[in-house]
């Protein structure tokens, strides 16, 4: 299948990203370099995100801040568009694919690859009280899984969160998901600010995904 790709900056496509050195070529000189760099770093370690809000504004690029677990928290940007979807990355360790509203379509970590299936599924602006999407789940130890996964919503309200010391207005939307009746059940909550987008994210993909907390710290234009 065909995907339309667009590069969200010339400057970030080229760049190659070697994890164990932290080498970056094409752009090692520039602040953007630098930044990338240490986002490599942060996404192995414990503390906050690494950038404040203004250092957040005057990046160029869109952010996300991201932990893993109880890794550091790093901020992968937008690499490119995918059709009307988004593409995230952070070197080699770490890639996101989300449609426009940030539901997660393909997560890439060093030890899974998940990808989610949501066919006609949408989270916004009505909240369905229950949904199914595809899961396939795939280790480096090649171990792999690919069933249905039926989540039911347990809670829906609205909430004031703050990103990045901004405070903003969203509804939170909690679901319970099931990929299979003999496993643990996992939850998955979702914030939705006044545009149906998707701010902030939080939960497993399935009962042995890593756990997740993400925030759209400078959304895509």
């Amino acid at each position: 299948m065909q995907r339309t790709r667009r590069v969200a900056s010339t400057c970030l496509a080229g760049l190659g990203l070697i994890v164990g050195a932290l080498s970056i070529a094409g752009c090692a000189s520039s602040v953007q370099g630098k930044l990338l760099g240490q986002t490599l770093e942060q996404l192995r370690g414990d503390g906050e995100f690494p950038r404040t809000r203004a250092e957040v504004s005057a990046y160029p690029y869109a952010q996300l801040g991201v932990r893993v677990d109880r890794n550091r928290a790093g901020i992968p940007v937008l690499i490119e568009y995918v059709g009307q979807d988004y593409l995230w990355g952070a070197g080699e360790v770490f890639r996101l694919h989300q449609t426009r509203d940030g539901r997660i379509k393909y997560l890439r970590l060093p030890e899974t690859e998940t990808w989610l299936d949501w066919g006609a599924v949408t989270l916004q602006p009505e909240t369905p009280a229950e949904f199914i999407v595809g899961l396939r789940a795939v280790a480096t130890n090649g171990d792999a899984i690919e069933r249905p996964m039926r989540c039911v919503l347990e809670q829906s309200e609205a909430a004031t969160i703050i990103i990045n010391t901004y405070p903003l207005d969203t509804m939170r939307s909690q679901y319970r998901c099931d990929s299979a009746a003999d496993s643990p059940s996992v939850v998955m909550t979702y914030w939705h600010d006044a545009q149906g987008r998707i701010r902030r994210t939080e939960g497993r993909l399935w009962e042995q995904g890593n756990h997740l907390f993400m925030e759209a710290l400078k959304v895509p234009a």
